[in-house]
């Protein structure tokens, strides 16, 4: 399995390395020191990859890490015009997937467009074994900052809010009516009831609405679009 994410780098590649390098220690992933071992990872990485591919990847690639424990490979090559290529590659998506993500979030968190601005997400993909096209699309993107255009996005949400209002209208006008009829003290009864179960679908609303509001890294499945063509040759490229 492996996830690839192509950055632009502001400050250009090297200083754009040097700025991730700290995201991948922070992440168990460590730089590959030993010529034996560093044999070893490449290895992983160029694992199904054409042969085409793997020479295209040895010339551009700059940076190779590796989590001793977890199991986790990543390279970094550098590609033109300041994008640079992450590559996370693990034999199992459950493993991959955990540490990729929180990687690239992290990143676009400090580094992002409501960050530094030093990193622009270009394209994120989640790929199988021996497949060249991604079945997951990350992208880094903001909720609905707008309470009211979020509260009214769904059907139920006119049903809350004609609940709110029939509440307190029953509210206010039996308690100022001080009606004793049967009928007017079982339309006041019904009143809070009404008013208070509202009260609590819109703060149920309202808290859904600030955790979803916040930029993060967000998944979707394959839609055809936003390929990764590292090295802009044939759609089958890259492993």
């Amino acid at each position: 399995m492996r996830i690839l994410a192509q950055f632009r780098a502001e400050d250009g590649f090297q200083q754009g390395l040097d700025e991730l390098r700290q995201f991948f220690a922070e992440h168990s992933l460590l730089p590959v020191e030993d010529p034996e071992e560093n044999v070893q990872v490449v290895k992983q990485l160029v694992e199904d990859m054409s042969e085409q591919d793997r020479h295209r990847f040895q010339r551009t690639v700059r940076h190779v890490a590796m989590d001793p424990i977890g199991g986790t490979v990543l390279s970094v090559s550098e590609l033109p015009e300041r994008h640079l290529l992450i590559r996370l590659r693990h034999s199992t998506l459950q493993s991959l997937m955990p540490c990729g993500h929180s990687l690239i979030d992290d990143v676009l968190r400090a580094h992002g467009p409501q960050g530094s601005e030093k990193f622009e997400l270009h394209a994120c993909e989640v790929r199988e074994r021996g497949n060249h096209e991604g079945f997951l699309q990350g992208s880094w993107v903001g909720g609905e900052s707008n309470f009211l255009r979020f509260l009214t996005a769904q059907r139920r949400a006119w049903f809350i809010i004609a609940l709110f209002i029939a509440g307190l209208v029953l509210e206010i006008v039996f308690s100022l009516w001080q009606t004793t009829s049967d009928g007017g003290q079982l339309m006041l009864r019904l009143g809070a009831p009404m008013l208070v179960s509202s009260l609590v679908l819109i703060l149920e609303r309202l808290a859904q609405w600030r955790d979803q509001r916040d930029p993060r890294l967000r998944w979707t499945t394959n839609t055809g679009r936003h390929q990764i063509d590292p090295f802009a040759i044939s759609p089958n490229g890259d492993g």
